[in-house]
């Protein structure tokens, strides 16, 4: 189900189910309210470019993830995440390289079957 097409009933519900049942028990009423207005608020818009792929590699599954749109976090918001989430990983390296990697040896076996150096 997406979240955009989430009630403001059935989000709150979803939210409360990831709470402490003795935390969601001492809500009143308007806590409650409170939350579905917050919820309503923060619901992502759709981005122009929304890629999601679930790739099998060796056993398991792997995803790739990528939106993009125009910037409207605001100076504070970009640096906080910028500090939960790092470009400069390992992982990233590893992938980075790994995508070159690849693209190299496409090229070499592309300027290989194309050139003299393969005769048939």
């Amino acid at each position: 189900m997406r979240r955009d097409k989430l009630s403001d009933s059935s989000a709150r519900e979803v939210l409360l189910t990831r709470v402490a049942p003795d935390v969601v028990d001492s809500l009143t009423p308007e806590q409650r309210l409170a939350l579905a207005d917050a919820l309503r608020d923060v619901r992502w818009k759709r981005h122009p470019i929304d890629v999601r792929l679930s790739v099998p590699f060796i056993g398991r599954r792997f995803y790739f993830t990528m939106i993009a749109g125009e910037e409207k976090r605001n100076a504070a918001r970009r640096r906080m995440e910028r500090e939960l989430r790092p470009v400069g990983t390992m992982g990233n390296l590893v992938f980075v390289l790994g995508i070159a990697a690849l693209f190299y040896v496409m090229a070499i076996l592309g300027i290989f079957f194309y050139s003299e150096v393969l005769e048939y």
